[in-house]
């Protein structure tokens, strides 16, 4: 049976309080469920019957949990901002250990975790032994990696790209031929530019994407700023070309209904730091997952140099049109890269990228594989109390 959500909050140790929600079954193997880039934990528990991986793998029997990154969330789940713009780093360094932490000691036992996107890159920044340094760097420390390698019992990854990078390129043939959409040229040309990372410092960036994307999507009925003064016929067409560009590269439109895509808009967007936006921007011009540095802090810690840290077992999930983590890169430069002797790629066809953990095949095709996997591991899993070491503590050790 169904059992009724809770609500959970868990401190970090740079003093933020991160929302969570639970469906408790006390014994049962937790699993930690995290959300991606510009969205919260509703993505994983949608309000549509039967496209929820928290509520199917809470029937199956498992204690599940899920986590809003500070400044994500909606009331009562909302997690706290920090003192300062939230970057990526903050998520694997402070958030992740925080979430990890608040499980064990309420069960006694660490969490699987089953990533989306950017939440599986911030549990590979845990995983690699990232802490936070003085002058507020990221450091890295390979006996705090293998540390939190031994007490996971597991990590899924969904739609994580392990590298900012593509290996098509769009020119006048594929044009023609109408493949515009198999390639990542919106990413390359306008959020790889330099200019777009001046510009990010002077919009109002909070609540503008989550605008822009719910008004797009009504085909350009309501737009910001001067395009709501277009004529209605063009501001229809342009308004139609955005919403098919969004959704091809945020989802596979064939695996999405209206239903799906409403909820989707409704509950799951949320707003994100500039300092996110403009980290986001600068993996895709360097085509890695690196940290955030102002210049002349030094160079940056390259995250994917240090996958080969990762040695807990791993399922890779990829959509076979996902054009954010195409199944390739995941191969190429993440599965090949890790060094569990129990790692697997499932790619899913007909999935692209969003909808690969709330699509209309998901509950079909991703949700019963998830649990397959968790629950072949869950009966080997280390159930005996995890004694915590704070992350802070072995922060200052390793200095």
């Amino acid at each position: 049976m169904a059992v009724r959500a809770e609500r959970e909050r868990a401190p970090t140790s740079d003093g933020v309080l991160l929302g969570m929600r639970r469906y408790p079954r006390p014994g049962a193997p937790p699993v930690l469920l995290l959300h991606g880039l510009a969205q919260n934990l509703n993505g994983w528990d949608l309000p549509v019957e039967g496209h929820s991986l928290a509520q199917h793998l809470s029937l199956q029997g498992f204690d599940v949990w899920l986590g809003n990154f500070r400044g994500h969330g909606r009331d009562p789940h909302r997690s706290g901002s920090g003192a300062r713009s939230a970057r990526i780093d903050d998520f694997g360094v402070f958030d992740v250990p925080a979430f990890v932490q608040r499980i064990v000691r309420a069960t006694g036992r660490a969490p699987f975790i089953v990533g989306h996107s950017m939440g599986g890159i911030a549990t590979l920044i845990h995983l690699i032994g990232a802490y936070s340094a003085e002058g507020g760097r990221v450091g890295r420390d390979d006996d705090l990696a293998g540390a939190r390698n031994a007490e996971l019992p597991g990590l899924v990854l969904v739609g994580t790209p392990p590298a900012l990078t593509w290996h098509k390129q769009l020119g006048p043939a594929s044009l023609l031929r109408g493949e515009y959409f198999e390639y990542n040229e919106l990413f390359q040309l306008i959020l790889g530019r330099k200019a777009v990372i001046g510009l990010l410092d002077r919009l109002p960036i909070r609540r503008f994407a989550t605008r822009a994307v719910a008004e797009s999507a009504e085909a350009g009925s309501r737009w910001p700023g001067p395009l709501r003064h277009l004529p209605d016929g063009l501001t229809r067409v342009v308004g139609h070309a955005v919403s098919e560009v969004l959704a091809h590269t945020l989802w596979n439109p064939r695996n999405m209904t209206s239903a799906l895509v409403d909820a989707e808009l409704k509950f799951t967007l949320d707003d994100v730091s500039r300092a996110v936006l403009r980290q986001f921007v600068d993996w895709i011009r360097h085509e890695t997952a690196r940290e955030y540095v102002v210049g002349g802090m030094g160079p940056p810690l390259v995250y994917a140099d240090h996958l080969d840290r990762v040695v807990t077992p791993v399922l890779w999930v990829a959509g076979e049109f996902d054009r954010v983590a195409p199944p390739s890169v995941m191969r190429s430069h993440g599965l090949s890269r890790i060094k569990s002797p129990d790692r697997a790629c499932l790619v899913l066809r007909g999935f692209g990228h969003n909808d690969l953990r709330m699509g209309k095949h998901a509950p079909t095709a991703l949700f019963p594989a998830v649990e397959r996997w968790l629950s072949d591991r869950a009966s080997v899993a280390n159930s005996s109390v995890i004694r915590w070491q704070d992350p802070a503590l072995r922060t200052k050790r390793s200095r």
